[in-house]
């Protein structure tokens, strides 16, 4: 991140909002479900053709799927790590904010206000999530895929925050 969350985040920021909280992800390694099946997919696109080059089978075509398996396997494997390494997070008294700083797609701000009737959860150990916010894109697993926080070092605090801002509105 080049400037910093408060600057980035001011534009989007109604009048009388405040920072609260600021933090990211720890990019740490995780395997999920989805990272495993396009994994496996990399397997099988190098098995292939080393099992045909162990059988003497000749052409140029199992190098083709010998370089789309080490993809398969490297997007699968470090996905996950890379884009958490490049979010941001910020908490405002009035809402939760994910910033996304991806080389490729730019400089995302997402804004999710934090009313009393928003459903704030906390999953895991630490470092652990504080979820907000559902999206309309479902998961691998047929679940609505969760909005917030995702693994931050300071969950406990930032979720008993959260709640104080819910108890605080009228």
């Amino acid at each position: 991140m080049k400037s910093s969350i408060e600057d980035i985040i001011y534009p989007y920021m109604k009048r009388g909002e405040k920072l609260l909280w600021e933090g990211g992800a720890e990019p740490v390694f995780r395997w999920r479900l989805g990272a495993i099946i396009v994994m496996g997919m990399g397997g099988a696109f190098i098995g292939v053709p080393l099992i045909a080059l162990l059988a003497g089978a000749g052409g140029g075509l199992w190098f083709f799927f010998l370089a789309i398996g080490i993809l398969l396997l490297f997007f699968g494997a470090f996905t996950g790590w890379w884009v958490r390494r490049h979010s941001r997070y910020a908490l405002t008294n009035l809402s939760g904010f994910l910033i996304l700083d991806h080389p490729i797609s730019g400089l995302q701000v997402k804004r999710y206000p934090i009313t009393r009737s928003t459903n704030i959860t906390k999953y895991g150990a630490a470092p652990a999530s504080v979820f907000f916010a559902n999206s309309e894109r479902v998961e691998v697993q047929g679940l609505p895929m969760r909005i917030g926080f995702s693994y931050i070092k300071e969950a406990d605090k930032v979720y008993a925050l959260m709640r104080k801002l819910q108890d605080e509105i009228r």
